[in-house]
């Protein structure tokens, strides 16, 4: 109909289009010309997306945006060769977004080469091969975001640190993984003596996660983690579902080589019997990471009959979220907990997260013992807070004082 109406090219200047109907899915094309710059597809159904495919190869070869943000992984399998054909046909990319698509080799290739792609993402599986040897490889020279799965390689873990290896570090600020569980943790320390080479990174996110994962007896020793104290610049480190044991001078090594760092999340996996941060590794955020404003770990309980001893020299941060995630805390140690956090972090709201929550036995007592030291942490804390209002609310009255005085002169 549309077409019976307006034969010529529906808005043939159109430079940007974002469509979210799966209703009207069919139409997009229609809008799909040489003008555009970048296109955001929602619709999932595999026939519309191998269209909308078809018409930026023909007629939008031009595009520096494309992306396909809900596709799901099975359909964009089934469109790999179409995806491959097209992204080929596209030379001035900047943001490539495909929600994990896998690439053969051809089009893993000419994007590397793209001098003007910035932001990628990308399924790293066997199809891909080892096409970051070959001749042709580019290195991605202005990528600067990365998004990675490799949820597909199962228990290889070598081609994530070989694909890391071939890209120029120049500009790379942002990197984002999802892995599946390795066979050999080994394998996690090789990562991150990969990643030591960037830089310039400020964002970093990798996640180990399964929901069945079993990682046995294995522990990734917390030295592994030191590749990354050359990443001055980070401003925001999350790793998810490791097995970790880490000492508090590896944590006093990071929180120095960090001094820009504004959110840090160190979670181990779902088994309680892995090793936490010790809770006194706290104090080395506030004294070196002066500008963090969101912590999310998991502490080791003090052993009973701990009590905190008050230091005038002690750090005191501004910190405003601090989660303890499913930090299992003896009941034995609120108060000098309470006293601890109160002292350390006295604008912190304390609050828990239980990922995988199971209703235990276990699982309650930790939640009820972390609101109990939050609410305690809040009384102690509330002769500090009562103070600084009555400060704010001098320096206001004062501020308002001298703006009327510098109006009637």
């Amino acid at each position: 109909m549309l077409r019976q109406y307006h034969p010529g090219p529906l808005l043939p200047n159109l430079q940007n289009l974002c469509w979210s109907s799966y209703q009207l899915a069919p139409f997009a094309t229609l809008l799909i010309t040489s003008s555009l710059s970048s296109l955001v597809f929602e619709p999932v159904e595999e026939e519309a997306v191998r269209a909308v495919l078809a018409k930026v190869r023909r007629q939008a070869s031009g595009l520096q945006l494309l992306a396909f943000p809900e596709a799901e992984l099975d359909v964009l399998a089934s469109l790999e060769e179409d995806i491959s054909i097209t992204i080929c046909s596209l030379t001035n990319l900047t943001t490539l977004d495909f929600n994990y698509a896998h690439l053969i080799p051809d089009a893993f290739i000419h994007l590397s080469r793209l001098p003007e792609l910035t932001s990628f993402s990308v399924s790293l599986t066997n199809r891909n091969g080892d096409c970051w040897k070959s001749a042709e490889w580019g290195g991605f020279p202005a990528l600067e975001t990365l998004d990675i799965s490799s949820l597909e390689l199962l228990d290889d873990m070598s081609y994530p640190p070989g694909f890391l290896n071939s890209i120029s570090v120049a500009r790379l600020t942002e990197l984002t993984m999802i892995s599946d569980v390795p066979a050999h943790i080994d394998d996690v320390a090789e990562l991150f003596s990969s990643l030591g080479q960037f830089s310039k990174l400020k964002r970093l996110t990798l996640m180990f996660y399964d929901e069945d994962a079993d990682w046995g007896d294995q522990r990734l020793r917390g030295s592994a983690l030191l590749p990354l104290t050359n990443l001055r610049s980070m401003a925001d480190f999350c790793i998810e579902y490791l097995p970790i044991e880490i000492t508090s001078a590896e944590v006093r090594k990071l929180a120095e080589s960090w001094p820009h760092l504004q959110c840090f999340t160190l979670l181990p996996t779902l088994d309680l019997s892995y090793s936490h941060l010790q809770l006194e590794d706290l104090a080395l955020f506030a004294k070196h990471c002066l500008d963090i404003e969101y912590l999310n770990v998991e502490l080791e309980s003090p052993p009973a009959g701990w009590r905190y001893a008050p230091n005038d020299d002690r750090p005191i941060s501004n910190l405003p979220r601090l989660c303890l995630s499913r930090s299992h805390i003896s009941a034995s140690v609120i108060q000098p907990v309470a006293e601890f956090l109160a002292d350390t972090f006295p604008f912190a709201k304390v609050f828990h997260h239980l990922p995988g929550w199971r209703h235990t036995p276990e699982d309650e007592e930790a939640a009820r013992v972390l609101n109990k030291i939050w609410e305690l942490k809040k009384r102690l804390n509330y002769p500090l807070i009562k103070r600084l209002r009555r400060e704010r609310k001098r320096e206001k009255k004062r501020k308002n004082r001298q703006a009327k005085e510098t109006a009637a002169e």
